[in-house]
């Protein structure tokens, strides 16, 4: 059996012989000869049959990878690896630290290729790559003929594993782009073998033994940037590399490096005063100050470098100082401002603006570094003038805080400040020292403006405990709007009229004598037969006794409104003292005497009208015109005239008359506006009104005209025939207001006159925000609240925007807190109100008030017996219900009592008219529903069924 020969070298390579033939693994570093020179060289692989082709590049850019593809392999070498082409991101390289670089090498040709390796190769005279990229536009970087391999040199530890010299004659390499220079010492050379003049040093990777046809792979190898030890600085370079092979020729790569280095610059070295004493020394008693220390020298530098400083230390020599300053030592300083540098100098030492400094910094690396700077300046700062002026400004600023603690932090301006209402609430013997505090503060305009006052209105205040009582009871009169007179010693009547925001119209106000107690006070009004029976306001002049009247006040037995003595700078300083006066009479007053809310009629108070805004502006705002009114009774006919007669009363040009008729006597009761004879006749009081000058239009509001018309259409229309000529001539003008009546020959008579004496303007649901003021705000006046929203929500659900039921169920809750001595209203309080005897006597008063006709009367209560306890109905529904409960009563009644009641469409449309125009039922659509949700719950409580049923039995014996 034949011997074989194995030998086994570093890294895998392996050399074995057997039966004559020898086959090995080898990658330069197994296998040598040694020439006759003397020379080692290695022993080449044997040229492959076909020959191999490499294409390299840069595969991995800093900013992450680049893959070399099939394609991205042909692109050219300038656009890939090399500046020049302007499109590739330099490889970043810190100083003293090695950076990866990453290649990739394909073999593009037909057979394989030996010893690919990657070689640092020196700038040459003429550059390979350039050339290289000009010949071959895309990336196939070298060429292999005849499987020719480039090979370099490799240096104890690279990838050949030792110190061996190659011969690049062998491999027909030219010695001047790859091999060592002349005479050079290999290893004397940087690792990776960098040329001279560059600061770039690569440290190849290992050895690639084989590269199959088509294969490619990464070399991943290092580079390192030296810089100078002195005053180092980054720049910007060139990698210049070769990949070599066993047989073929060398591909060169170019790769843009930005080498980043720290650096120093020094920005000022200023001297710094331990403080302003320090100066002054120097500057008036120089020997003191030699004496002294506690200067410092500050040194500013900045970091330009794209590298942080590590372990540097920093010393400091200056001209005159013989002693060696103490050393500051940074572990670290990142790029960019390196903070201050404060270096203690000795005592005694004052520089002068010649005086030189040199600043050395030593970084112990690695890599070391060493920066000097010599005969640099030394900035003095200027006399600390801003720090006397900072002085001079705590001073100040002292004085400032003890004035801004004994003003501005005063508990008065402190209070008026956060709450200017609190001015309203002070006793008039402070108001003084408000004034005084808050016009130091400048804050009195803000507060006046925030409550509503002006200077002038604090001026009249602050006089007013002065003043005389006759010439208070002025005052007060004219802050109040109304008219007084005197009504004995001390005692005056005002008359608060209609806009008194509760059921007041007139009061008495009494200012007693000064000094006067309290007890003798009241004790003289009980005497006094004027006050009996009247509602007193007692303002006393001392606060102490008018505190002692408040006490005695507050007894529901009695008439007397004493407010606490606060209360008149609330009435002299408030925006709205009425609002205020009628506070305060609620707060003593029982609730049911002053109450503003009523059940019938009109309103009669300016200050309980809230809603109708768009018919008031269509009839106000619009040229003179005649208007007819209707609606339902009690929906706010009379409330809305009244409310046009105050509002035409302060207009200039026009002369409003409210009447309210009842019956059909009309004349003589505009004779009377006119103070003419009650028994002039329409011609005498026509040409009276057109005798007038014209300088005021005249307005007749005629409410409740219902009686008047019917007796006009019955003789011909021949009154509102004369008086429409009036109006045509501009003389006069007319608003009527009525019910069914009128509505029936305006609406329903297409032949009636009416229909062109003037505009329907028809009154139904109030305003929702209307229905939510009428029950709230009058409450508030009086100090009354709701605990809870929903019980006022239930209220207004409930009364279905009707303006009169809202009134009698306000009315009911004001009645049970004034008895139960509240201010607060209960959701059982709202239910009281609505199941209460009041409200049922107002929902059962429709079967009578729906018409005059009985007719109409009885078919209108009738279609809502047979609806009201369904959830809606239409004219057919409503027709086939009571022909079924007419049968039904005919039944029952008997062949011989049988006398039908007649029901035609047409009636049921007219009853339908008179329900809708009563606010009952409301058309949608074609479909009828009931507006008033608590009319439709008491109506279902009361059997309808029964009382349809008895209406036609009624009509059957009717004759």
């Amino acid at each position: 059996m034949p011997l074989g020969v194995l030998v086994g070298g570093q890294r895998g390579t392996w050399f074995g012989c057997m039966a004559g033939r020898c086959l090995r693994h080898d990658d330069g570093t197994l296998l040598r000869r040694i020439d006759g020179a003397g020379r080692v060289r290695p022993l080449p692989p044997p040229a492959p049959s076909r020959p191999g082709r490499l294409a390299a590049g840069w595969a991995k850019a800093p900013s992450g990878a680049v893959p070399i593809t099939g394609e991205s392999m042909g692109t050219s070498l300038h656009s890939f690896a090399h500046p020049a082409g302007g499109n590739v991101e330099p490889l970043l390289v810190r100083d003293g630290k090695r950076t990866p670089v990453t290649l990739r090498v394909r073999n593009q040709g037909a057979g394989r290729v030996y010893w690919v390796d990657v070689v640092q190769r020196e700038p040459a005279r003429t550059d390979p790559t350039r050339a290289q990229a000009k010949e071959v536009p895309k990336l196939e970087l070298g060429n292999q003929q005849n499987g020719q391999l480039t090979v370099g040199w490799a240096k104890a530890g690279s990838s050949r594993g030792g110190d061996v010299q190659i011969d690049s004659s062998v491999m027909g390499i030219p010695r001047g782009d790859f091999a060592h220079p002349a005479g050079g010492d290999s290893a004397s050379r940087p690792a990776g073998g960098a040329g001279p003049g560059t600061r770039l040093v690569f440290h190849p990777p290992a050895t690639r033994v084989i590269l199959e046809p088509g294969e490619d792979f990464e070399l991943e190898g290092h580079v390192s940037f030296h810089s100078e030890y002195e005053s180092p600085r980054g720049a910007r370079e060139t990698l210049y590399l070769a990949v070599t092979s066993a047989h073929g020729e060398p591909v060169p790569l170019a790769i843009p490096v930005l080498a980043h280095t720290p650096q120093l610059a020094l920005r000022e070295a200023a001297w710094q005063w331990a403080d302003a004493w320090q100066w002054l020394r120097a500057r008036f008693w120089p020997e003191d100050a030699t004496r002294e220390g506690g200067n410092a020298l500050t040194i500013l530098l900045d970091n330009p470098g794209g590298e942080a400083l590590a372990n540097t230390k920093f010393s400091l020599r200056v001209a005159g100082v013989d002693v060696e300053l103490d050393t500051i030592e940074r572990k670290t300083a990142p790029p960019g401002p390196l903070g201050k540098l404060d270096f203690a100098l000795p005592a005694g030492f004052m520089p002068h603006d010649d005086t030189r400094i040199t600043l050395e910094a030593f970084q112990l690396g690695p890599p070391a570094h060493r920066w000097r700077f010599d005969d640099e300046p030394i900035t003095i700062p200027p006399p600390p003038w801003p720090l006397f002026a900072g002085l001079a400004a705590l001073f100040l600023a002292t004085l400032s805080v003890l004035y801004y603690l004994l003003l501005y932090r005063h508990p008065l301006v402190r209070q008026l400040s956060a709450e200017p209402a609190g001015l309203l609430r002070l006793v008039p013997s402070r108001l003084p020292q408000a004034r005084r505090l808050l016009r130091r503060t400048r804050r009195l305009v803000d507060v006046l403006g925030k409550v509503g006052a002006q200077p002038p209105d604090l001026a009249a205040a602050l006089a007013y405990p002065g003043l005389p009582a006759e010439e208070r009871c002025r005052v007060l009169a004219v802050r109040l709007g109304v008219a007084s007179e005197a009504v004995a010693a001390g005692l005056w009547r005002l008359r608060l009229g209609e806009r008194f925001p509760v059921n007041l119209t007139e009061c008495l106000v009494h200012f007693p004598e000064k000094g006067q107690p309290a007890r003798t006070v009241i004790a003289d009004l009980s005497k006094n037969g004027e006050a009996r029976e009247r509602v007193v306001v007692i303002l006393h002049g001392d606060e102490r006794e008018q505190e002692r009247l408040r006490r005695l006040a507050d007894d529901p037995g009695n008439l007397y409104v004493a407010p606490p003595p606060a209360g008149v700078t609330e009435l002299l300083l408030s925006p709205e003292p009425m609002t205020a006066l009628a506070r305060m009479v609620s707060d003593q007053i029982r609730l049911m005497r002053i109450s503003p809310y009523q059940s019938g009629g009109g309103t009669a108070r300016d200050s309980m009208f809230f809603g109708r805004g768009q018919l008031i502006a269509h009839i106000m705002n619009r040229a003179p015109a005649n208007y007819l009114v209707v609606g339902g009774r009690q929906l706010g006919k009379s409330s809305l005239l009244k409310a046009l007669e105050w509002r035409y009363r302060e207009r200039p040009d026009v002369d409003c008359h409210y009447l309210s008729l009842g019956d059909e006597v009309l004349l003589p009761r505009l004779a009377r506006q006119m103070d003419l004879p009650v028994d002039v006749d329409l011609d005498g009081f026509i040409a009276h009104l057109t005798q007038g000058t014209g300088e005021k239009r005249l307005l007749f509001l005629i409410d409740e005209a219902d009686a008047f018309v019917a007796a006009e259409a019955g003789s011909g229309y021949g009154t509102l025939r004369r008086v429409r000529s009036l109006s045509e001539e501009g003389r006069a003008h007319f608003i009527l207001a009525g019910y069914w009546e009128l509505y029936r020959h305006v609406a329903l008579d297409y032949q009636s006159p009416l229909k062109n004496f003037g505009e329907v303007l028809a009154v139904g649901a109030l305003e929702p925000d209307a229905c939510r003021q009428l029950a709230t705000e009058p409450m508030a006046r009086m100090g009354i609240g709701y605990q809870e929203d929903g019980g006022l929500a239930r209220l207004l659900a409930a009364t279905g925007q009707r303006a009169n039921l809202i009134a009698i169920a306000c009315n009911e809750i004001v009645k049970r807190l004034g008895e139960e001595g509240r201010r607060r209203i209960a959701s059982g309080d709202v239910d009281k109100a609505l199941s209460g005897q009041g409200m049922r006597i107002a929902l059962d008063g429709w079967e009578q008030a729906i018409s005059d006709d009985p007719g109409e009367a009885r078919l209108g209560r009738m279609v809502v017996y047979a609806t009201v306890e369904g959830d809606g109905f239409d004219l057919g529904s409503l027709a086939e219900r009571l022909a079924a409960a007419r049968e039904e009563a005919e039944a029952k009644a008997g062949v011989e009592a049988k006398r039908s009641i007649t029901m035609t469409t047409r009636d049921l449309e007219r009853a339908l008219a008179l329900l809708s125009l009563a606010y009952i039922i409301e058309e949608e659509d074609g479909r009828y529903r009931y507006r008033v949700p608590l009319f439709r719950e008491r109506m279902r409580t009361r059997a309808p069924g029964r009382l349809l049923a008895d209406e036609f039995s009624d009509g059957f014996s009717s004759p």
